[in-house]
């Protein structure tokens, strides 16, 4: 009986060496930075403990990044998610009463310009101007192609001066393909004289976004649209409107921190609104051209 007490008492003091040893080799590198040190002092504990005001800073400006992209990406799907569908226009609208202020206000169009901008990091390619609020231009329209049909290389940011003075200065040219070849078929038809067809009066911006009172905007003939907008009323496309919705929430979801911080416009001020609906003024980014 005494032997084994004797053993117990060994095996107690050899466990509390061992402790005490561990202990003892617990410290705190110059970094105040705790964890289990290798001979070289640096911590081979995976899960550490951050003591320096100005690394917690740091990690907490990354946080904070990171929740308002989140918060970007959300609030732009929820926006996108709100738009009417091309579908859903031709249900409200008669083909021949629709023009192309309408189709600019589809979904469709609101996600194709919201790439467009992102690819130029809301530059305006005239006078480099970057502003949430810059408008994307058509180059050219195709007879029978949407406006969110066109190729991207033909369509290009421009900020809102630079929009106007650009269709004050050329003509769009309208083109249509015929036995593969592309064909120039007209500019504008009848030029509105109040706006001298710009589709836009600069002096009344107050009203209606400067959108003419006159020809409403329609400084694009709607004829151009009427056969492909007549053969999507024949069909159903709901199975294509709901796989592009989701390539736009594919697109925002992929979006990185590092990317938001570089190609969004004016990042400061968007993490200091609090109140969406005041950001949000996407309606009113665009002429009717």
């Amino acid at each position: 009986m005494t032997t084994l007490v004797c053993i117990l008492i060994a095996i107690a003091l050899i466990c509390f060496a061992i402790l005490n040893d561990h202990k003892n080799t617990r410290k705190t590198n110059r970094f105040g930075i705790k964890g289990d040190s290798n001979d070289d002092g640096t911590t081979k504990n995976s899960s550490i403990k951050i003591d320096n005001p100005t690394v917690a800073k740091q990690k907490a400006r990354e946080d904070i990044k990171y929740y308002e992209t989140q918060r970007w990406i959300d609030e732009t799907i929820s926006f996108l998610d709100k738009k009417q569908s091309l579908e859903d226009l031709l249900i409200l609208k008669e083909v021949a009463e629709i023009n192309y202020g309408d189709l600019l206000n589809c979904f469709e169009w609101k996600f194709q310009r919201l790439e467009i901008l992102w690819r130029d990091s809301y530059k305006c390619h005239k006078c480099g101007k970057r502003d949430l609020h810059n408008h994307v231009h058509h180059m050219q329209y195709i007879k029978n192609q949407l406006p969110w049909e066109i190729d991207g290389k033909y369509l290009q940011t421009l900020c809102r001066k630079c929009h106007v003075q650009v269709h004050k200065e050329q003509e769009i040219p309208i083109y249509s393909f015929s036995n593969g070849q592309k064909i120039k078929i007209s500019n504008y038809f009848n030029v509105c004289r109040r706006c001298e067809g710009t589709g836009y009066i600069p002096q009344y911006s107050h009203i209606q976004n400067g959108v003419c009172f006159k020809c409403q905007g329609n400084s694009v003939d709607r004829t151009i649209f009427s056969d492909i907008l007549n053969d999507h009323l024949k069909t159903n496309q709901k199975f294509k409107e709901s796989l592009k919705r989701a390539k736009y929430k594919d697109f925002l979801r992929n979006i990185k921190t590092s990317e938001f911080a570089a190609k969004f416009c004016n990042v400061e001020a968007y993490e200091k609104k609090t109140d969406p609906s005041k950001w949000e003024d996407y309606a009113d980014d665009d002429l009717p051209f």
